[in-house]
């Protein structure tokens, strides 16, 4: 994951607009290893800059992602590289994460001494078999939603995985994150449909790595 806050200030500034802030943001790509984590964890820290409460960096992807590994590593600098005890990040008894068990797995850590909190899945003593699902939890977003100030989600590539969909229709918006110099058009526009069909609002669509390809850009934008 890289920091990418230097060049986030306009989407930021957009979406927390004083006139309709986007109070839930879900950050998703077509496919993986086009930045979207980079993207979700960079606007996460912003929000925490603002946030009088807390801002959540929260993580949908089970299978393999942790967001938070890049802050214990120092991709956001070493103010925000120490992260606190594990706690239930559970809200109410509520989550968003099923597997069939009663073991709390979905974790939650503050960031340093910011406002920020990212949420880790235990894998550690699941079957191999058993099955993880992730689950619509109006209440558990609603509960996340009343407690802090903004979250970011952060979701697995809609070609590894649909949950970012299962979740799109609880969020303010959703954000697009395309490669400039990779991404097909094709791909883009089948997951806007996706976010549409699934009831979610996609607020737009951030470019990685600009420059390299301005008539995909031209496109995007007409």
């Amino acid at each position: 994951m890289i920091d990418l806050r230097d060049s986030l200030g306009e989407v930021w500034a957009r979406a927390s607009a004083p006139v309709a802030p986007k109070r839930s943001i879900l950050v998703m790509s077509a496919c993986p290893g086009e930045g979207a984590s980079s993207v979700a964890a960079s606007l996460a820290v912003m929000a925490a800059a603002e946030a009088r409460r807390s801002a959540w960096l929260v993580n949908l992807d089970v299978c393999g992602g942790d967001p938070a590994l890049a802050f214990e590593l120092g991709a956001y600098g070493d103010k925000l590289r120490c992260l606190s005890r594990p706690f239930d990040a559970r809200i109410g008894g509520e989550s968003f994460v099923a597997t069939g068990e009663d073991t709390p797995r979905l974790i939650a850590q503050r960031v340093a001494h910011s406002r920020l909190v990212v949420t880790r899945f235990r894998r550690a003593g699941l079957e191999p078999s058993q099955p993880v699902f992730i689950r619509t939890s109006p209440d558990y977003w609603a509960g996340l939603q009343a407690m802090s100030d903004w979250s970011i989600v952060d979701a697995p590539a809609l070609s590894r995985s649909k949950a970012g969909l299962a979740v799109a229709a609880q969020m303010d918006g959703v954000l697009i994150v395309v490669r400039a110099d990779d991404t097909r058009l094709a791909d883009v526009r089948a997951l806007r449909r996706a976010i549409d069909d699934y009831g979610g609002r996609c607020l737009g669509v951030v470019m990685n790595r600009v420059g390299a390809d301005a008539r995909l850009i031209s496109r995007l934008a007409a």
